[in-house]
């Protein structure tokens, strides 16, 4: 009896050692299928967290799609399109021509912008530039002054900039400063290795002659004649034709040499806050197309005239009579001229030297495919 009850407490004391065992094993294989787990999480969240990688270094998704929403505001503008509906901006970007759409070549010139954006900070970090406190600085306070601008709360000026950008807040400040590395690289690269080319004379007329109205400006007096009424609605047509007689007749005094103040006061139609001696009178020149864009028929006349010139001018909205009292003219803006050329010369070499980097095999950029093809003009449009 004494022999059993030994055997049977040895026979539960092993079960109990093995017991403890068994549960140390499941406890450390429990705990190595949560650490693979857990792995496997972080490499499919982080594996989908890039595009593509210059020399080791990722081109993030949100810093991609950021410089891929640059490129398509820039096409829609350059085909004018950007104030079409969703529908026909969607029938221009899938249309398919010779084998590839619009949208993937959008795709392909932001890849190809993401690798020269890449290269810089690759190039920058070697040269011993990168994101410390006076680049987070800055970046803060350009960030400050938006938001100050805006007089918008915190919140308020985040959800502004996701809107605005198509990236958050905290992507978009680290956008901004690696940008800002980019530029100070690219102003100590030049200053250590360019040389500016001298700009002659010839140059510089050359310039002006082929596109002054860039650098012109232009003095004008108008009146202004209202083709609608005071709802904002087209008037009838007998009513135009009544105003653009009166608009020649306008510039046949004007023709004769009458006072164009007293023309202005006696026939403008302009609701002005400004006194009567700024009613009628305006200062364009080639940014004047981008504040009224409505009105650049207008602009054209004024910068592509001369001192004297009169003439009336038909649009949409106005019937204009105007007068140039003033105009540039080559030695007004030749220093002008002169600041733009080195500027272009400048960029076409770094530009040049950016050309060079990008054929090097370093920097050859390696594709995360998963996530580049699931960048689909479907899904761009629902953000």
């Amino acid at each position: 009896m004494d022999k059993k009850r030994k055997n049977d407490q040895g026979s539960r004391k092993k079960k109990l050692i093995r017991t403890k065992r068994e549960a140390m094993i499941i406890r450390t294989v429990t705990i190595l299928i949560l650490v693979i787990a857990a792995f496997l999480i972080w490499y499919l969240i982080d594996s989908r967290s890039y595009v593509a990688t210059v020399a080791g270094r990722r081109i993030m998704k949100y810093e991609y799609e950021f410089l891929l929403r640059q490129q398509i505001l820039k096409t829609e503008q350059d085909w004018g399109i950007s104030g079409k509906s969703d529908a026909e901006k969607e029938q221009y970007w899938l249309k398919t021509e010779g084998g590839q759409n619009p949208w993937e070549t959008a795709k392909n010139e932001t890849l190809n912008t993401s690798k020269k954006y890449m290269i810089q900070l690759i190039k920058a970090k070697e040269m011993g530039i990168t994101v410390d406190s006076s680049v987070r600085s800055e970046v803060n306070r350009t960030l400050l002054a938006y938001q100050q601008q805006l007089n918008a709360s915190d919140s308020d000026f985040a959800r502004w900039v996701e809107q605005s950008t198509g990236v958050t807040l905290d992507q978009y400040r680290k956008i901004l400063e690696r940008t800002k590395v980019n530029e100070k690289f690219r102003n100590e690269y030049i200053k250590q290795n360019y040389t500016p080319p001298e700009i002659t004379e010839e140059e510089i007329r050359a310039e002006y002659e082929k596109n002054g109205e860039l650098y012109d400006s232009a003095d004008i007096r108008y009146v202004y004649l209202k083709k609608f009424d005071e709802n904002g609605t087209t008037l009838p047509q007998d009513q135009i034709d009544a105003k653009m007689a009166k608009a020649m007749e306008v510039l046949e005094k004007i023709k004769k040499g009458e006072d164009m103040d007293t023309l202005i006061a006696n026939y403008s139609e302009e609701s002005s806050d400004d006194s009567d001696e700024e009613r009628g009178k305006a200062t364009v020149n080639s940014s004047s197309y981008l504040q009224l864009p409505y009105f650049k028929d207008l602009f054209d006349f004024a910068l592509e005239g001369k001192a004297g010139d009169a003439d009336i001018v038909d649009t949409d909205m106005v019937i204009f009579v105007v007068r140039i009292d003033k105009h540039t003219e080559f030695d007004d803006v030749k220093n002008t001229v002169k600041s733009y050329l080195e500027a272009s010369k400048e960029a076409e070499w770094y530009n040049s030297e950016l050309d060079k980097w990008s054929s090097d095999t370093r920097f050859n950029i390696i594709k995360n495919d998963v996530v580049y093809d699931a960048i689909t003009y479907q899904n761009y449009r629902k953000k």
